[in-house]
């Protein structure tokens, strides 16, 4: 009788770990389909980016932003349709450490070929004129197309 209990007991223990691992594993598949979903839509929306991709013309833009001291100048450089280049070329009334951080920035436009980046923390009105003055130069490439 006691060895009955005992592997009724093992059974009645081993059906719940098995119940318990199915749950679990239905779960994680709902997860892992959620998961998948999203990959697709993301997918499906970087394939519309990018057949709407913005082309522009190839040479040398400037634009103007404004900081907490006035006017920063960027150039921003085109070549074969991609921003390969930006410069700051003015920000004399910018407080220069402001300004050599917000630079930081720059990497991130050229390697994303966007001014949908993050601006540096402590430097963000530098930032913004960077970005800004960015934004007017690829717009004048943008109306300079043929």
């Amino acid at each position: 009788m006691k060895t009955f209990v005992i592997k009724g007991l093992n059974l009645l223990l081993i059906g719940g770990v098995l119940m318990g691992y199915q749950s679990y594993a239905k779960d994680r598949q709902k997860e892992v389909d959620a998961h998948r979903e999203e990959e697709r839509e993301a997918k499906k929306a970087w394939a519309e980016l990018e057949a709407n991709k913005v082309t522009y013309m190839d040479g040398k833009f400037r634009g103007t932003g404004t900081g907490y001291g006035g006017d920063v100048v960027t150039e921003v450089t085109i070549q074969d349709g991609k921003i390969t280049a930006i410069e700051v070329i003015e920000g004399k009334k910018e407080t220069p450490e402001y300004l050599e951080a917000a630079k930081k920035l720059i990497p991130d436009v050229v390697d994303f070929q966007s001014v949908d980046v993050d601006v540096v923390t402590n430097a963000t009105l530098s930032s913004n004129a960077i970005l800004d003055g960015i934004c007017e130069a690829l717009e004048e490439s943008k109306n300079n197309e043929k």
